[in-house]
């Protein structure tokens, strides 16, 4: 297996699930990385599965769009769950999904 396979199973990880990449510390290294690309692979095929790229239904679309002239606002769902398939809450500004997976970059990034 290649560094950059296993580095990929982890940033999967990183990106897809904060509490299992915390439980996996439980393990011991060998074990950790063994489940890493196991939780990889299960991801992987569910997001093809589902259609999704971790765990985000919709990119291109926003879930709410404003009101025209000529159009009434529409909104993708009225639950949570469902409105952070998408990427954009509207046609400038991200979801509360896509804002937890920017902030685990940052964490992430900065080293916590």
């Amino acid at each position: 297996m290649t560094d950059a396979i296993v580095e990929h199973s982890h940033e999967m990880i990183r990106k897809g699930s904060r509490s299992f990449a915390a439980a996996a510390w439980l393990f011991e290294p060998e074990t950790r990385s063994r489940a890493y690309m196991l939780y990889a692979w299960c991801r992987h095929c569910d997001d093809q599965i589902d259609g999704q790229d971790l765990g985000f239904g919709n990119a291109t679309m926003p879930c709410f769009v404003p009101p025209t002239q000529t159009t009434q606002a529409s909104l993708c769902a009225p639950d949570a769950a469902t409105q952070n398939t998408y990427v954009f809450w509207d046609p400038f500004h991200p979801t509360a999904g896509t804002g937890a997976v920017m902030a685990q970059y940052a964490i992430t990034a900065i080293g916590r």
